[in-house]
């Protein structure tokens, strides 16, 4: 194994499971001294970086945001679909009994 110390190429400092290579864009981000303290201390809890578990929380947030805008999409594809051509619209009164026979019949699968 190789290895390379502090200020030599190929040093790349800690690097906590995950390759540094993947990491290409830094950011700064302003934090009040409540919002750090609970980083710190899910940090210090499960043993990662703050900067991981800010990752984390981008990451899940953001697939968050995804899953509501496929909803989103999804509904409005069911909303604009046409609606079922009837012959005539049914009667409540029928479906109600229908659906009231269907329960007997589950209820009392050999007749009362």
């Amino acid at each position: 194994m190789i290895e390379a110390r502090r200020g030599e190429a190929g040093w790349g400092g800690a690097c906590y499971g995950m390759r540094i290579s993947a990491l290409t864009r830094r950011t700064q981000l302003l934090l009040d001294e409540e919002r750090y303290l609970r980083l710190q201390q899910e940090a210090d809890a499960t043993g990662r970086s703050v900067a991981a578990i800010i990752r984390d929380a981008i990451d899940a947030r953001l697939e968050e945001v995804s899953r509501g805008r496929q909803r989103r999409v999804a509904w409005q594809g069911l909303l604009d679909q046409p609606a079922p051509a009837y012959e005539r619209e049914p009667d409540w009164d029928d479906v109600k009994d229908d659906l009231y026979d269907a329960r007997w019949r589950r209820m009392y699968p050999q007749g009362p």
